[in-house]
């Protein structure tokens, strides 16, 4: 059986990635490959110009192809705050691509296909696998057939995970991280924690997938105490919700892999899924200082507004709120933004100030924004975000507010039988003037 072998060279610092299939026309796709990787520790041998990925059939693992990308993009991972950068963490995306045709006469099995990649090898140095340098990275990615049952073309992108790792996290402090993507098709994303894809061999060359096959994948080796639901420990251990944002609130310094199921659902039933791995640092940072504070002033009246009420505007009024921020510390840079919870409606540029500097724990700042005439659910609520410069994220305080708009109602236009009504009879192609 002819096996295919990655370089020799070990330990070459990927960092992560993730696979992305994205419909162009008809049968034609365009299959994307990212990989995440570590500048400052990285071996320049493991910067492919090109890649050779395979794909098979799901429902019995069958070599259906082999496809070959190559790099055409290589730019720098920005942190949130580049105040906060250091010389640990530098992080590139080399991203690879290459166009191809899913004929309907082969990609048409209802259990669907997919597309892995495997790379030699992880940052020596991470803590939660057992030899993580001679451990390779899947690259794992499901997609459905490209025509329904009936014969009929079933066009579909998978999910472009968008927002990468940015920043370091801090022993003992809230980490979080937007790690949603978007789906193209409109399809629902649900996401969950998994166990890295991964050979280890120690003291051997990570061999590539071989097209004799099968494919089974394998499961990267954890450390004791660390496992899928335990990829970092802590007060709060690495999670995900169901909109995408990770967290924890790790207890101690390291080097961490980690890995983010994301599948895509349409019409109730699974049509892909997606495998993103990343790393995370956790180091030991100077303690935070206090948190901002927000709140809403409820218009026309002299208070301040109760999460859980609900402001309530007529449809013809200005529907104008004004907005109180705070923070106990000196000389703190805060910023401000609005974050619509329930309604696509752009408020980016609604705000009359969008970042000031409190000098002394007792100043504070007011902001005002107007909604615009648009069409809003019965009850829609919106986030107010007040954020400082603490690195590695800021602190945060979040005000959501819970909003209504009121027609105005009017009635119809009627006759009344009275007094004053005056009856007129008027006969086929006559007219009449009050």
């Amino acid at each position: 059986i002819a096996l295919g072998f990655l370089h020799a060279a070990l330990d070459t610092h990927i960092v992560g990635g993730e696979f992305e299939l994205v419909h162009d026309y008809d049968y034609r796709y365009r299959l994307n490959l990212i990989m995440y990787f570590d500048h400052i520790n990285g071996n320049p041998a493991a910067e492919d110009n090109t890649i050779q990925a395979y794909i098979y059939r799901k429902r019995d693992n069958a070599f259906i192809t082999t496809v070959r990308l190559s790099q055409f993009r290589d730019t720098f991972v920005p942190y949130s705050n580049q105040d906060c950068a250091i010389g640990e963490l530098v992080t590139r995306k080399i991203e690879y691509t290459v166009p191809v045709v899913l004929n309907p006469g082969v990609y048409n099995d209802r259990g669907g296909y997919y597309v892995i990649w495997e790379r030699c090898c992880r940052n020596f140095d991470i803590d939660n696998i057992i030899e993580p340098g001679e451990t390779g990275q899947t690259f794992y990615l499901e997609f459905p057939p490209v025509v329904d049952p009936s014969g009929n073309r079933f066009i579909n992108s998978s999910p472009i995970l968008l927002k990468p790792l940015r920043d370091y996290a801090c022993i003992d402090q809230l980490y979080y991280a937007d790690f949603t993507g978007e789906d193209p098709d409109g399809d629902s994303l649900v996401y969950s924690m998994a166990t890295p894809l991964g050979l280890t061999r120690p003291g051997t060359v990570v061999p590539l997938p071989s097209p004799a096959g099968p494919y089974t994948g394998s499961n990267v080796l954890w450390r004791p105490g660390y496992s899928a639901t335990r990829q970092i420990l802590g007060s709060q251990p690495l999670d995900i919700d169901s909109d995408g944002l990770l967290t924890v609130n790790p207890d101690r310094a390291g080097l961490f892999v980690f890995s983010v199921k994301v599948l895509e659902f349409r019409n109730g039933r699974k049509i892909g899924e997606t495998r993103r791995d990343f790393q995370m640092l956790v180091i030991s940072c100077p303690p935070p200082g206090m948190t901002p504070e927000v709140q809403a002033l409820f218009p026309e009246k002299d208070r301040y507004y109760q999460e859980g009420e609900t402001l309530s505007f007529n449809v013809e009024d200005e529907k104008c709120i004004r907005f109180y921020v705070k923070d106990r510390n000196e000389n703190e840079k805060v910023r401000f933004r609005l974050k619509p919870v329930n309604f696509p409606v752009d408020l980016s540029d609604a705000l009359s100030l969008t970042e000031a500097v409190l000098t002394s724990p007792d100043d504070s700042v007011a902001v005002d924004f107007c909604l615009p005439n648009c069409p809003y659910p019965d009850i829609f609520y919106l986030d107010i975000i007040a954020g400082d410069n603490t690195c590695p994220l800021p602190l945060q305080d979040t005000l959501r507010l819970g909003l209504q708009i009121e027609p105005i109602v009017k009635n119809n236009p009627l006759f009344l039988n009275g007094d004053d009504t005056v009856r007129i009879t008027i006969q086929e192609g006559e007219s009449y003037h009050l």
